[in-house]
C-alpha cells in the first residue's frame, strides 16, 4: 500500500502526516499468476561437400511457442474494437491467451565455404531466426490487469476531507471490484495479431593465412529485424490546439500500455582481424569493427532513449540504436616468459626455478560513445511518451564534463508539441579498458600442476 501526505489540508505535509490526513491512498491485492507456455521445434540439416574446395551447409527449422496463458484464465486484454477489456475463457489458445498464436515460423539456413587456394578461404551464410518468447518485464503481462490484479488508487481534491484517516487504516472493502476505476489505472495490453519477432542474419568474408603463424580476415555482416516488440500508449491524447493536448481516444481509461510487433531494425558492419597463433611462447590478435545499427524499437528495460514521442508515427522515432557503437578496437595477447624448462634461457638452476612458468596476458578494448536523446521534461505529450525539443542548430558541443553538447542548439517547445530534435542524435564519450593477468604454473606431478593467477 501507499499513502501520500502533501500539505493539502494544513499547508504542511508533515502536519498532514501527524494528523493522519491522507491525500492519496493506494492498495493492491496479492495476485499470484500461474502463467504457462509450451513449445515444440523441428530441424533438418545436411553438409554437402560439392567439390574438394566447396562445402555447403543447408538447414531449416520450424519452431512454435504458445503465447502466455494463465492456468485459471485470469487474464484481461484491451480490445480497441470494443473500446474496453476482454477476458480469457476456455476454448482455443487464442481464447485463453487473448493473442493469436503465430504458426508460421519456418527458418531456412545456408552456409557456404569455398577454398580459393590452400591459404585463402571465402565464406558466407544466411539464416532466419525468430524470438519465440518476447517478454518486456511486467509491462506487457496482460495477466496483471483488473479485476485479477486490483491496484486501487483513490485521491481527493478537497481541502477539508482527506481520502482516509491514518488511524482508521484502509477500509475493509477498499479492494472491492466496485472500487476499480480504469481512469486511474495502468492497463497492460497487447495487439491480438502479434507475429513473432523475425531477424534475417547474413555475412560474407575472406580469411588468408600468412606464413606459418599469421592470418588476416575481413567479414561483412548484417542483421535485419522485423516484427520487433514496441511499447506505446494507445491512449495518447489526440491533436487539439497542439499535437498532443486534445481528448483521449478512450476517455474511460488512462494509460493503455500497448505492445505491438511493429518495430524494425537494421545493422550493417565490417569485422577485421589480424592474429598470430600461439607459437614460440606468445600470440596476439588485433580486431577492429565498424558498425551501424538503427531502429525504432529501443529495448524497453535498458533503453536510454525512452518510448516514442508520437506513438502513432513510429517512423519518426527511428534513429541510432541505444547500443550503437560505430568503432571498436580490441587487442589481446598471451606471453610466456622465456625462462625455465624447455625455454631459451635459464632452463635449470635457481633462476629457472624462480622465473620459469610465468605467463602474462591482457586484453585492451576501446570504443566510441553510445548515442543519447536530448529530452524536454516540460513537454508532456502523454503518459509513457518521451517529449523532446526542437533542433535549431548544430548539437556538437565542447565535449567536456560541463558542456558535452551544445544546449543552444535546442529550442524549448510548448507542452503537448512533437519536437523535431529526433532520437539519439548526440553521442556520449568513448570508453577504453585494459585488463592484465599474471599467472604462474607450478608443476607438482608429471601430469598435474598448480596455477596461481593475479
Amino acid at each position: 500500500g501507499n499513502l501520500q501526505f502533501s500539505g493539502q489540508f494544513t499547508g504542511n505535509a508533515i502536519a498532514d502526516f501527524l494528523l493522519g490526513y491522507a491525500r492519496t491512498a493506494e492498495l493492491s491485492n496479492v495476485f499470484v499468476v500461474n502463467q504457462r507456455h509450451w513449445s515444440t521445434g523441428f530441424f533438418a540439416q545436411d553438409d554437402w561437400r560439392v567439390t574438394d574446395r566447396l562445402t555447403v551447409n543447408l538447414g531449416v527449422r520450424y519452431d512454435f511457442m504458445t503465447p502466455a496463458y494463465e492456468a485459471g484464465n485470469q487474464m484481461a486484454n484491451f480490445d480497441p474494437a470494443v473500446g474496453g477489456l476482454v477476458y480469457a475463457k476456455d476454448g482455443s489458445l487464442a481464447d485463453r491467451a487473448l493473442i493469436t498464436p503465430d504458426r508460421n515460423n519456418i527458418a531456412p539456413r545456408v552456409g557456404v565455404v569455398y577454398g580459393l587456394s590452400e591459404r585463402t578461404v571465402l565464406r558466407g551464410g544466411y539464416g532466419v531466426f525468430y524470438n519465440l518468447f518476447d517478454r518486456i518485464g511486467s509491462e506487457d503481462q496482460i495477466a496483471l490487469n483488473p479485476p485479477n490484479l486490483r491496484n486501487i488508487n483513490l485521491q481527493t481534491g478537497s481541502a477539508t476531507t482527506p481520502v482516509l484517516l491514518l488511524r482508521d487504516g484502509f477500509p475493509s472493502n477498499f479492494l472491492d471490484v466496485s472500487n476499480i476505476n480504469t481512469r486511474n489505472l495502468l492497463i497492460r495490453a497487447a495487439d491480438r495479431n502479434a507475429p513473432d519477432a523475425l531477424f534475417h542474419q547474413f555475412s560474407g568474408g575472406i580469411e588468408h593465412q600468412i606464413g606459418r603463424a599469421f592470418s588476416a580476415s575481413v567479414d561483412v555482416v548484417g542483421n535485419l529485424g522485423r516484427n520487433i516488440a514496441v511499447l506505446r500508449n494507445l491512449n495518447q491524447p489526440l491533436r487539439g490546439t497542439l499535437d498532443a493536448n486534445g481528448p483521449l481516444p478512450y476517455p474511460n481509461f488512462n494509460h493503455i500500455q500497448w505492445r505491438e510487433m511493429s518495430g524494425r531494425s537494421r545493422y550493417y558492419g565490417v569485422d577485421t582481424s589480424f592474429q598470430r597463433r600461439f607459437s614460440d611462447g606468445y600470440s596476439y590478435r588485433v580486431s577492429y569493427t565498424y558498425g551501424n545499427s538503427r531502429d525504432q524499437a529501443p529495448e524497453h528495460l535498458a533503453a536510454g532513449s525512452g518510448r516514442p514521442q508520437n506513438g502513432r508515427d513510429l517512423k519518426a522515432w527511428e534513429g541510432p540504436s541505444d547500443f550503437d557503437i560505430r568503432h571498436r578496437l580490441t587487442t589481446d595477447f598471451v606471453l610466456e616468459l622465456p625462462f625455465g624448462r624447455n625455454k631459451p634461457f635459464m632452463q635449470d638452476g635457481v633462476g629457472g626455478a624462480v622465473l620459469g612458468g610465468w605467463t602474462v596476458s591482457g586484453i585492451f578494448s576501446a570504443r566510441t560513445g553510445r548515442p543519447f536523446t536530448v529530452t524536454q521534461g516540460t513537454n508532456v505529450v502523454g503518459l509513457g511518451a518521451t517529449g523532446i525539443p526542437n533542433l535549431v542548430g548544430d548539437p556538437t558541443g565542447n565535449k567536456t564534463v560541463d558542456s558535452w553538447f551544445n544546449v543552444a542548439a535546442f529550442q524549448v517547445v510548448p507542452s503537448g508539441t512533437f519536437g523535431n530534435a529526433g532520437r539519439n542524435i548526440v553521442r556520449g564519450p568513448g570508453f577504453a579498458t585494459m585488463d592484465l593477468s599474471v599467472q604462474r604454473r607450478i608443476p607438482l606431478l608429471a601430469r598435474a600442476g598448480l596455477t596461481l593467477r593475479w
